[in-house]
C-alpha cells in the first residue's frame, strides 16, 4: 500500500471529494428509468430519451467546465457545478410533472459535467510528479463513491421513497461544496494554474494541428470504446434476463465490477510501472475489452459472463484513467481542463451512443452479431490508440519528472 501512503495530501482531498460526489451521483441515475415509468407512467423509450438527454447534457457540461477550469479557477468551476446541480435536485422533489423534470435532468447532466474534468485537472495540477498516478486516484475514488452509494441508494429509497434520493443526492452535493471552498486552498491548490508548473516542451511550429491531432484521435478511440461498453448496462443485460438469470445475478456482475476496481489496485500500479508508456497501457486495456467481449459471442452460461465482465473491467481499469492521462502530456499546460473536459465529454458520448446503438443492433441482428460489431468497435479504437502519436513532429512529452 505504499504507493498509495505516499500521496499528497492535495490529492487526499480531491479523492475524499471525488468519492463524495460520485456517491451522491448514485443517488440519482440508477433510479432515473424507474423513476419515469413507474412514477411518472411513461414508457421504457422515453425513459432512454431521458438518459440519452442527460448525456448529452452532461457532454456539453463537461466541455464547457473544462474551458472554464482554464479560465476562472477549479474551485469556482465545481462550485458553479455542484450550486446549479443542488437546484435542480432541489426542483425534482418539489415538481413531479414530466416536462419540468425532463428539463430539470438536462440542466444537472450539464451542471454536473463541469465536476469531473475540473477534478481530473486539479489532480495532475496539484501533484504533476505523480504521472498517472494522479489520474488513477480520481478513477478509483469515483468508483468506491459508485459502490458505497449504490448499495445506500436502495435502501433510502426503500425508506422514504424514490423522491426522497434527490434529497440525499442535493445535501452530499452541497457538503461536497463546503469541501471545495474549505478545503481546495494551499499551494499546491494556488498554483495549479502557474505557467512553469509544468515543463513545456518543446513544440514544433505546426503544433496547434499536432495539439489538435492526438487528443482527436484520443477521443474518438475513446467515444468507440465506451459504446461498446456500455452494452453490459443495455442489450447484455436483456440477453441475460432472456436466458433465465435472475436481477440478483445480473447485479452481481456489478459487484465483482467495483471489486475488482477497488481490490485490484496494487496489480494496475505493478502492471503500469513495467508500461514505460502509456500508449502500451491503452493498448493492452484494449486487448483485455476484446477478450471479454469474445467470450461473450458464445457464452451461455454464468461463468462465461463472469469471466467475461472481470476481463472487461481489466480493460477498464487500464483505458479510463489512461486516455485523461495521456491527453495531459500531449496538450498544452494552459489548456489542461479544456482536454480533460473533452475526455470526459467523450466517455458521456459513448454512455450516449451505446444504449442507441445497441438498441438498433438487438432489433436487427443476432446476439452473435451484435457483440462481433462491439469488438469491430474494440478493434477500431485499439488502432487509433495506436495511431494517435504517430504525426510528424508529436512532442514526446512526459510527466514532470518521469513516467509513473
Amino acid at each position: 500500500m505504499r504507493f498509495v501512503i505516499s500521496w499528497p495530501k492535495a490529492i487526499w482531498l480531491l479523492v475524499l471529494g471525488m468519492a463524495i460526489q460520485s456517491t451522491g451521483m448514485s443517488f440519482f441515475w440508477p433510479f432515473t428509468t424507474i423513476y419515469v415509468h413507474t412514477v411518472m407512467h411513461r414508457s421504457l423509450a422515453v425513459a432512454g430519451v431521458i438518459l440519452a438527454m442527460q448525456s448529452g447534457a452532461s457532454m456539453l457540461g463537461a466541455t464547457v467546465g473544462g474551458h472554464l477550469f482554464d479560465r476562472v479557477g477549479g474551485v469556482r468551476t465545481i462550485v458553479i457545478g455542484i450550486a446549479g446541480a443542488a437546484l435542480c435536485l432541489i426542483g425534482l422533489f418539489i415538481e413531479a410533472q414530466f416536462w419540468p423534470y425532463a428539463i430539470l435532468v438536462g440542466l444537472f447532466g450539464f451542471s454536473t459535467g463541469f465536476i469531473s474534468p475540473s477534478m481530473y485537472a486539479f489532480s495532475v495540477s496539484v501533484w504533476p510528479d505523480g504521472g498517472r498516478k494522479a489520474i488513477n486516484a480520481i478513477y478509483v475514488a469515483q468508483n468506491l463513491g459508485v459502490a458505497v452509494g449504490s448499495l445506500t441508494a436502495g435502501l433510502v429509497a426503500a425508506a422514504g421513497g424514490l423522491r426522497s434520493t434527490f434529497l440525499v443526492d442535493a445535501a452530499l452535493l452541497l457538503a461536497f461544496m463546503v469541501m471545495v471552498v474549505t478545503g481546495f486552498r494551499g499551494p499546491a491548490f494556488q498554483a495549479a494554474h502557474r505557467p512553469g508548473r509544468r515543463e513545456p516542451a518543446r513544440l514544433p511550429r505546426s503544433f496547434p494541428r499536432v495539439a489538435l491531432w492526438g487528443p482527436l484521435v484520443l477521443l474518438f478511440g475513446m467515444v468507440l470504446d465506451s459504446t461498446a461498453y456500455s452494452q453490459w448496462a443495455t442489450t447484455t443485460a436483456s440477453y441475460i434476463h432472456q436466458e433465465g438469470f435472475s436481477l440478483p445475478l445480473y447485479s452481481f456482475l456489478w459487484t465483482v465490477n467495483g471489486a475488482v476496481i477497488l481490490l485490484g489496485q496494487p496489480f494496475v500500479a505493478w502492471l503500469t510501472r513495467r508500461l514505460e508508456h502509456i500508449k502500451a497501457q491503452l493498448l493492452l486495456g484494449n486487448i483485455f475489452f476484446l477478450a471479454g467481449y469474445m467470450v461473450l459471442i458464445f457464452t451461455h452460461h454464468y461463468a462465461g459472463y463472469l469471466g467475461a465482465m472481470l476481463m472487461t473491467t481489466l480493460g477498464e481499469m487500464l483505458v479510463w484513467p489512461g486516455v485523461p492521462a495521456r491527453t495531459y502530456q500531449i496538450t498544452p499546460h494552459e489548456q489542461i481542463g479544456l482536454y480533460q473536459g473533452l475526455v470526459s465529454g467523450a466517455l458521456s458520448a459513448g454512455r450516449m451512443l451505446g444504449p442507441l446503438v445497441g438498441g438498433l443492433l438487438y432489433a436487427q441482428v443476432s446476439r452473435p452479431d451484435l457483440y462481433i460489431i462491439m469488438t469491430i468497435l474494440f478493434v477500431m479504437s485499439g488502432v487509433l490508440y495506436y495511431l494517435h502519436d504517430r504525426y510528424p513532429g508529436m512532442p514526446p512529452r512526459k510527466f514532470a519528472s518521469a513516467v509513473h
